[in-house]
């Protein structure tokens, strides 16, 4: 490894915290999508569930299981993000901003 600190980019961390012995983006999205796939697959089929996280952490876990991956402009900490699991596929049903007060995408009816 070179002596230059890399830095974050606009699609996350890419491999920066990897000098410091921390995670490559590939890894936190592939541990994400395994560790909540575990948790949906271990609930009674039509119970729901509420997984919390940060907002970096949640767009990472979208890039792994959505595609394509939905255009979600001001995703922030605090958003509530709606999905729907069946037969092994996530799909994003809506995203929701409670500090703003409005949808950021999809909607519930």
């Amino acid at each position: 490894m070179s002596g230059r600190i890399s830095e974050p980019d606009r699609q996350g961390f890419c491999d920066y915290f990897v000098q410091f012995g921390g995670e490559s983006t590939t890894q936190v999205r592939d541990r994400l999508g395994l560790t909540i796939r575990a948790i949906i697959e271990s609930v009674a089929d039509g119970s729901k569930s509420l997984l919390v996280s940060h907002g970096p952490s949640i767009l990472q876990f979208c890039r792994r299981v959505l595609n394509p991956v939905p255009d979600i402009h001001g995703l922030k900490n605090c958003c509530i993000l709606h999905f729907t699991y069946d037969q092994g596929q996530f799909e994003l049903i809506s995203v929701y901003n409670p500090v703003e007060v409005e949808y950021i995408y999809g909607g519930e009816e």
